[in-house]
């Protein structure tokens, strides 16, 4: 079963997914992502509502506030119930919980309640084309600022209304489905056990439609409160995509459990190192036009084992053969008479002529120790004309 793995590894195979199928895949935002903001989670807001109860009703603001409520009241403090009771209406609701998820005043300096690392990254990844569809649980407008702040104007869904009319996933450059609800819009907001229950129809065939196109990346989800949501997914996901859960430290039973059943990778860091990460990963494979690392050990083991044949391996001369005319073919190795140092300067060019040089030197490198004279006159040829140098004019950096 696939659970817990090295999470660098697992990091970097994903960047590498999202590199090759953009839009494949979409985003799941719990609370904790949120949570660096300053933006209180469904527990920090319980424990701020019991602080005032308590004062409210004469006592002093309680060290441990849920043990307090327990004894006095005879019952567990849970977010859900505990709205429900101090906020019967949805209205209500919305007017009590507002004041936690407000942006921050434009003349405050700090970092509260603004777009935190993991929201700034993803929106680098809405503009490069890699994501399109983000779900998030949370009532806030942290993603939309980055976003907007990154030149783009997300298509908002945020209740059965917004659903109506909306154009192919596949089309929207950027789509944020607010699944339970905005701060801003009262009617839209599930916080009760009823309402979190179950999900309008409309709502519950947009995500059944995305859990069934796209795959998942999952960041600051208990999935503890939510069991609508967690039936959704295991009725509709597809084994076709591996899942991505990001959670730092310990795993609720309840989310490992369930993840373990969907066979998802745990990438065991918090959701701004996770997608910090990921999106300077896309940036340099897109700044070097990587390949996959295990592209270099494929091809030397398929080397080797060709090389153990009884006769010359063709195939394998066709395949060095091509990593040759591709080398040939960067751009950096034709530069011309008089050539001119790239935008992204002359490192990035170095850097793109050694990664497009790594699968040919593997070969080369196989084919020198396991080969013989036979299969030395495939590369030693090449590597006379790689190395000489054209009588031009430029700059010497270049031309050297």
């Amino acid at each position: 079963m696939t659970t817990t793995t090295i999470d660098e590894d697992i990091l970097l195979s994903l960047a590498f997914s999202l590199k090759a199928n953009p839009g494949a895949y979409a985003v799941l935002l719990g609370a904790g992502v949120s949570a660096p903001s300053g933006i209180l989670t469904a527990w920090g807001v319980v424990t701020d509502l019991i602080s005032r109860v308590a004062v409210l009703i004469g006592e002093d603001e309680p060290e441990d506030p849920a043990a307090w409520y327990e004894a006095r009241f005879g019952e567990e403090a849970r977010y859900e119930n505990l709205l429900e009771k101090l906020a019967p209406s949805q209205l209500e609701r919305q007017r009590l919980l507002r004041e936690y998820f407000e942006p921050a005043d434009p003349d405050d300096e700090s970092e509260a309640r603004r777009p935190t690392l993991a929201h700034r990254s993803i929106a680098k990844l809405v503009k490069a084309g890699t994501l399109r569809v983000l779900v998030t649980l949370n009532f806030d407008r942290l993603l939309e600022q980055a976003i907007r702040e990154e030149g783009i104007e997300p298509t908002i869904v945020s209740s059965a209304g917004d659903v109506a009319g909306l154009a192919p996933l596949h089309t929207l450059e950027c789509c944020i489905v607010h699944l339970h609800g905005d701060y801003l819009n009262p009617t839209s907001m599930l916080n009760t056990t009823a309402e979190l229950d179950v999900y309008e129809p409309e709502m519950f065939e947009l995500l059944r439609r995305i859990l069934r196109d796209y795959g998942l990346i999952i960041a600051g989800w208990s999935a503890t409160y939510d069991p609508a949501l967690v039936d959704a997914i295991k009725a509709n996901y597809p084994s076709r995509y591996t899942m991505m859960w990001v959670e730092p430290g310990y795993q609720s039973p309840l989310a490992a459990e369930f993840r373990q059943l969907m066979n998802g990778y745990l990438v065991p860091l918090d959701a701004d190192t996770a997608f910090g990460r990921i999106a300077d990963s896309l940036a340099a494979l897109t700044n070097r036009a990587s390949r996959h690392p295990l592209t270099v050990s494929v091809a030397a083991e398929t080397a080797k084992r060709e090389l153990s044949g009884r006769w010359v391996a063709i195939r394998l001369h066709d395949t060095l053969s091509r990593e040759f005319d591709r080398l040939r073919r960067v751009p950096e190795l034709n530069l011309g008479d008089n050539p001119t140092e790239a935008e992204d300067g002359y490192l990035a060019m170095v850097g793109r002529v050694e990664e497009a040089c790594k699968v040919p030197a593997a070969l080369i490198a196989t084919l020198a120790y396991w080969g013989g004279d036979d299969t030395d006159g495939w590369w030693v040829e090449e590597l006379d004309r790689f190395s000489h140098q054209q009588k031009a004019s430029g700059l010497v950096k270049l031309l050297e």
